[in-house]
């Protein structure tokens, strides 16, 4: 949290929400315009739940290791096809 308070760009419309439940986090982002995922289910259920488009990286897997083995080849079965993939 600190470094991103430190390296967040002023111009960019940020809150930074702290000490509440799971539960309560969650329902925050999933009621968000956009979001950016990260390769976790709690981020991929957050971004299920949001409104508006939801971005992710690409691959998110690093070749040959165990996470990698649990995806199919293009990700396909992991994100959702109305998602927009950035590498």
């Amino acid at each position: 949290m600190n470094w991103t308070k430190k390296h967040v760009i002023n111009e960019v419309r940020s809150e930074f929400i702290v000490g509440h439940s799971e539960g309560v986090d969650m329902a925050l982002l999933g009621s968000c315009n956009h979001m950016i995922t990260s390769v976790g289910t709690f981020s991929w259920w957050s971004a299920w739940l949001t409104g508006g488009e939801v971005t992710f990286y690409q691959w998110p897997a690093r070749d040959g290791s165990a996470l990698r083995e649990q995806f199919s080849e293009d990700y396909t079965d992991f994100f959702y096809p109305g998602w927009v993939g950035f590498s």
